[in-house]
């Protein structure tokens, strides 16, 4: 599940503890239903205007990009195989009696433009790519994959949020999902020609949900609902406990032996797997996490509540805050070799209707 995009179930719970209003309004603080929690403020510079496309003009540093407003949606995952071919996703939720719908762009290196999805596309939660192959994830267990201008749909087996997809080869992909309140956590398999339902080992922690998958080779790593933790190591997966119960949101790394996971509700939350254990820290001082890409040096760049956007350095579990130009939550972030970095987000601690933003880093 994305960080603030629970079901109306955990919106409720929410609301009893946190003050919500109109997505569009100043300072409003809005919850949604996406992989944890998370507290963002929408300003009037935020939440206006469309999917525009700002311009950047070559400046060093983060610049806004794209906004979109409340008939679009928000942002919820941004991945691309180059600087110039980068897939940004998400949508709006269930406003009253209208259907939760997916939306998705795509950026050239110059400017977004909308993808058309298929009719009736829920919201999409998450996007990854391998071998010139593109997938997008999302609601009542939402699968697609890109045809050249088009997409097909296949059939998951599930009617599961999907909330996270790392695609390891052709024939090797997996999925991660569940409702985040309290139905089982959802783990599935692509080998190429059909879904399959993958049998999660006992967890020590009644998780509801598995949030995100990263792997490198035929490894790969499970972040879900409070703390839990899967490792594959290429024949079968195991639990691993973290040592606390806050959720992890996302997950990346550079090795099998070396990730960083990011996560927490108020309070940002940072743990790290060396191939034997984790070991992590709760940050008090700073809001909650939601996202995370790692460079292959092996520096961390981290989004979150509040517009948050942070360094982590090599095998630190501290960060360097850097300058945002938003306020929103940033749910997710990715980068390129280059110094490129794009982080995407919206108003995704309330309920709907939510406004999205994009973020660029011009090194």
């Amino acid at each position: 599940m994305g960080r603030g995009l629970r079901t109306t179930a955990r919106w409720l719970a929410l609301l009893a503890v946190a003050a919500c209003g109109d997505p569009e309004a100043s300072t409003t603080e809005t919850t949604a239903a996406t992989t944890g929690d998370a507290t963002s403020d929408a300003t009037d510079t935020d939440a206006t205007d469309t999917d525009e496309t700002e311009t950047t003009a070559g400046e060093v540093g983060w610049h806004a990009t794209l906004k979109l407003d409340a008939t679009q949606g928000a942002l919820l995952s941004v991945w691309g195989p180059a600087r110039d071919d980068v897939y940004a996703v998400g949508g709006q939720d269930m406003v009253g009696e209208a259907p939760s719908r997916g939306i998705a762009f795509h950026h050239d290196g110059v400017a977004w433009s909308e993808v058309s999805l298929p009719q009736d596309t829920p919201r999409l939660n998450w996007v990854h790519g391998v071998d010139g192959a593109l997938w997008v994830v999302g609601q009542r267990g939402t699968a697609l994959t890109r045809d050249g201008d088009g997409w097909i749909a296949t059939e998951t087996g599930t009617e599961q949020p999907l909330w996270g997809i790392w695609c390891a080869a052709a024939d090797q992909l997996w999925a991660v999902g569940g409702d985040g309140v309290g139905g089982a956590p959802t783990l599935l398999r692509y080998d190429g020609v059909a879904w399959s339902t993958v049998a999660v080992p006992p967890l020590s922690v009644e998780s509801a949900g598995l949030f995100k998958v990263w792997g490198v080779g035929q490894a790969a790593i499970v972040v879900g609902d409070l703390g839990a933790t899967l490792i594959y190591d290429g024949a079968s997966w195991r639990a691993e406990e973290t040592g606390s119960l806050a959720d992890l949101i996302s997950v990346w790394g550079v090795a099998s032996d070396d990730a960083l996971a990011v996560g927490g509700r108020s309070n940002a939350r940072l743990a790290r797997w060396d191939g034997d254990a984790w070991s992590g820290v709760t940050l008090a001082e700073e809001p909650g996490l939601s996202g995370v890409w790692v460079d292959p040096g092996g520096e961390a760049t981290v989004v979150g509540d509040q517009g948050l956007i942070a360094r982590v350095a090599p095998g630190e579990l501290a960060l360097v805050r850097e300058e945002s130009p938003t306020h929103l939550l940033l749910h997710a972030v990715t980068g390129f070799p280059d110094g490129t970095r794009v982080a995407v987000g919206g108003s995704l601690v309330g309920p709907p209707p939510f406004v999205g933003v994009a973020v660029h880093y011009t090194p």
